[in-house]
């Protein structure tokens, strides 16, 4: 298939490697049309081989996508890309790598044409708040430091050429991991859905907290306000789902 700006709507290793490598945006790549998860393939990179920063795992499909906590994506993929960073992030901020993932995802989507607003702290939605991409950051901790991480997006479907949403991912994630995390935090809270509504946050491992959704603070941790105006923040592993709730 080719689009009208020449471009292949099925990637190849070869249109990526011209695309994405050539043009600085990854240090290496690798394409498979199908794969277990672009997020193993990379974590065994990154163990085995010593991967470069910004190395990146395509995947046409995969045969065990997943959720942050294992359950079903309520999307089909159309790409899985997991780029490999070594980000200067220190551990208690590491939960911002989530907004980074997240707005990475949705630049991807609107480059597919498909508009969506991040739903902390893993989902794109589209206007009909149903979801259209997903992201996964899995890093390893070393001396107070993230010393690696492993963002995971996944697009669903979207229109044009299916490089265009992993340009514009890695493209926005270049830019915003130069960026403050208080800056980050900022661009994140601009686009989150969640922001001033009524919502619950289902805890890990049990329990629920209600209140006014406040987004993300600069370490990465989702904020809530009670009618009492007390504020309680919720890391990214202390979170099952934030859902909506009818405000009272």
């Amino acid at each position: 298939h080719q689009s009208h700006s020449g471009m292949s709507f099925d990637l190849s290793k070869k249109e990526l490697d011209e695309t994405i490598v050539r043009s600085g945006l990854a240090a290496e790549v690798e394409h498979y049309p199908v794969a277990i998860t672009t997020t193993a393939i990379a974590l065994g990179w990154l163990r085995q081989r010593d991967a470069a920063p910004w190395s990146v795992v395509v995947a046409d499909s995969e045969v065990s996508t997943s959720g942050r906590l294992g359950g079903d994506l309520e999307f089909i993929p159309e790409t899985s890309v997991s780029v490999i960073l070594r980000p200067d992030v220190a551990v208690d901020h590491q939960d911002t790598l989530w907004a980074h993932a997240l707005l990475a995802t949705c630049a991807g989507l609107l480059a597919g044409k498909v508009s969506a607003k991040p739903w902390w702290p893993e989902l794109a939605i589209d206007g009909r708040e149903a979801p259209v991409g997903a992201a996964l950051v899995k890093s390893q901790l070393t001396a107070g430091r993230v010393d690696s991480s492993v963002i995971t997006i996944r697009f669903g479907p979207h229109e044009g050429p299916r490089i265009a949403p992993i340009v514009a991912s890695l493209e926005n994630l270049r830019r915003t991991l130069i960026e403050p995390p208080a800056a980050v935090a900022e661009t994140y809270r601009g686009q989150c859905v969640l922001k001033d509504r009524p919502v619950t946050v289902r805890r890990l491992p049990t329990g629920s907290t209600s209140g006014l959704a406040g987004s993300i603070d600069e370490r990465g941790h989702f904020a809530l306000r009670s009618q009492s105006m007390n504020r309680t923040s919720f890391g990214v592993d202390q979170i099952r789902s934030i859902e909506k709730r009818q405000a009272t």
